[in-house]
């Protein structure tokens, strides 16, 4: 049996959320990352509203919302995810760049992601930072540093908490 036009969505939405379909999107498109989440967003949209369906397969109000709400939560996503160096804007300024309100926002990704935004923007930063430990030989401190954290024991204290090991460890293994 093949799924609904909603889990259809859903599961594009989910699959785009974790980063399992990857969107090309034309250079010259490519302006600033902003502009890449209102068009990934118009994109989502844009699909659901052309679906036309029959009677028995018509989505309900509810659906709509859902599928809504878990649009702007990726759209956010895809923006933290392009903006990991830099300190997170205020709830209420990310809402604005997003055409929405605070609360629905907040809402909307909770719902989507089951975590804050902040939690969310905190997770992907230290794991983009472990990537870094890894992958380069910039000293933790200067890592630490270009994650956002303005002290080093604050980095320390909150990728041990997040991994169960220090920064220091990893760097040793």
């Amino acid at each position: 049996m093949e799924p609904s036009p909603s889990d259809r969505i859903h599961q594009m939405l989910t699959d785009i959320g974790q980063g399992t379909i990857k969107l090309i999107i034309p250079l010259h498109l490519y302006h600033t990352s902003l502009q890449t989440i209102i068009l990934l967003q118009n994109m989502l949209l844009y699909e659901f509203q052309s679906l036309n369906f029959e009677t028995e397969g018509n989505l309900q109000r509810s659906e709509i919302i859902k599928t809504k709400e878990a649009a702007l939560a990726v759209s956010l996503s895809v923006y933290i995810t392009d903006h990991l160096h830099e300190k997170l804007p205020s709830t209420r300024e990310l809402a604005i760049m997003l055409g929405t309100n605070e609360l629905k926002l907040k809402e909307s990704f909770r719902k989507t992601y089951a975590q804050s935004i902040h939690r969310y923007f905190n997770e992907k930063r230290l794991e983009k930072a472990r990537l870094e430990i890894i992958r380069s030989d910039k000293t933790l401190n200067q890592i630490a540093d270009d994650f956002g954290f303005a002290v080093y024991h604050s980095f320390y204290v909150a990728f041990k908490k997040h991994f169960d090991y220090s920064p220091i460890e990893l760097r040793k293994s």
